[in-house]
Parts: structure tokens; sequence; C-alpha cells
């Protein structure tokens, strides 16, 4: 199974899509019970939710919030995907706690509710994973770079590889690409390839020379042969592999500097 759902131009990642659907679950549980006991549904059913997702969205802001303070307008720009679970189920914990404690008649149900959203998410994502076709090792892909050397990706074992799938007409992958460019020379001992897809030599040339790109580090993908690998047709996808060559981590969609840092963190010491 691939890394993310294809619908027409778009494409979504599984991961969300279990989040959706682990939420439809809880909506109808909680719902139906609350109905069921002639209790009135609202404000739980919006406010518990909207409560967790700014609680992950805070706690990961303050994990990185020198990343964040440097950009403040970067903490509502969600699409970079940066949430901190642990912050959301904090919030859910007391919340649920606060109505136990006032023994209202909806604990039952929200609580219910909470526990299938849990199991739904949890069980979804466990079952992605196992189903992934994405493989877990570099690929065994010769690619020629931009300075005319060929490069095979299998070979590069011995120091962590982050490899970014990206097109010059994609806005997402334009506006990440200073976070990247920032990684590399924070991180001199991870090796950094950016990989086109189906885009003229010409084009790529152009394109990356404007993002002060390293040549020797663009390579040209004309049959789109990485995003097989890596499950996704989606663009920028980007893809962290530990000095072992393990896929350690993979990002579909737009990265920020902080949640770029939190897929480093995972294939690299921290620079000092």
């Amino acid at each position: 199974m691939s890394a993310s759902l294809q619908v027409g131009p778009f494409a979504l990642p599984w991961s969300l899509l279990v989040l959706l659907l682990a939420f439809l679950a809880a909506d109808q549980l909680y719902t139906r019970w609350a109905r069921k006991q002639g209790l009135i549904v609202a404000p739980h059913i919006w406010l518990l939710p909207l409560l967790a997702l700014v609680a992950a969205r805070l706690g990961f802001v303050a994990r990185y919030a020198d990343e964040y303070l440097a950009q403040p307008l970067s903490i509502i720009n969600i699409r970079d995907g940066g949430w901190e679970p642990w912050a959301a189920l904090a919030v859910v914990v007391v919340y649920i706690w606060w109505l136990w404690l006032r023994k209202q008649a909806v604990f039952q149900p929200l609580a219910g509710a909470v526990v299938l959203f849990g199991a739904v998410w949890l069980g979804g994502n466990a079952m992605v994973q196992q189903l992934s076709g994405s493989d877990k090792a570099l690929p065994a892909l010769q690619l020629v770079a931009l300075d005319a050397k060929t490069h095979a990706l299998d070979q590069l074992k011995g120091k962590p590889v982050v490899i970014n799938l990206w097109a010059s007409w994609c806005t997402p992958c334009v506006r990440e690409m200073p976070a990247l460019r920032e990684a590399q020379q924070r991180y001199p001992q991870v090796h950094f390839l950016w990989i086109n897809q189906q885009e003229k030599p010409e084009v790529a040339l152009t394109a990356a020379r404007g993002f002060g790109l390293p040549e020797a580090q663009v390579l040209l993908d004309p049959r789109n042969a990485m995003t097989e690998v890596a499950g996704s047709r989606a663009l920028p996808t980007t893809l962290f592999y530990d000095a072992n060559g393990q896929l350690q981590g993979m990002r579909v969609g737009e990265l920020s500097t902080a949640s770029l840092n939190e897929f480093m963190e995972k294939i690299a010491p921290a620079p000092h």
C-alpha cells in the first residue's frame, strides 16, 4: 500500500485519513450514546477536539520554541505537520477527569468515544505501517546529477541521508527549500539529495541555481522512480535514512524548520 491515497491531483496521507476515520467513529458513538440518554450533545462534541488540536500544536511549538520565535507567523502554519500527541492526550485526560469530578452524565459517552478514537487511531496507523509498500532501505537506483555524475543511492551508506523529492512548479517545494538548505548547513554529517521529478535538465538546473542548491546534490528522476520507492506521488516528499541506509521517517508535504528538525533528530545527533 502506498503512503498516500491519490485522488485526482491530490494526495492524502493515510495517517490523515486514519485520523479522520477515528474522529468520525468516535463522533458517531458519542452522539448516539448521549442522545439515547437524553443528553445534550454540544458543546463537548466540538470543544474537546478543538482543545486537543490547539494543545497538540502549542506543545510542538513549545518544543521548538527557538525556531518558531524566529518566525512567529509560522506558528499558525499547520501545513508543516508539527503536532505533539502527548500534549493533546494530556488535555483529553484532564477534560474527562474534570467531567468525572463534576459528576456530569456526559462523562460515560464521552469517555467511551475517546477510547474508541484511540483504538481506531492506533490500530489504523499500525495497519498502515504494516501494509506500507515503501521500501525501508536505500533503493538500488542510479540517477544522474546536474554535474553529470551518476549516483548509486544504495551505496550512500555510512552516514545519514535526506532525500527530498521536488519540482520547480511545486509551490510547497519552493516554500520549504530555505529550511532544507539551512538544515544542510546545520547538519554537515548528513548527506542531502534533492531529486527532481520528471522535469527537463535545463528547468531543474535553473530552479536549483535559484534555490542555491549544489549541482552535485541535485539528481534527475525522469521516470519518477523515487515516488514509487516512497509510495507517494505527492510533492514534496522527504525521506530520512539513518547511517545504515534504513528509512527512519518520511514526510509527505511541506516541512518547516521545526518539523524538519524533528525528523533530523531521528537520524542524526543534535549539532552543537
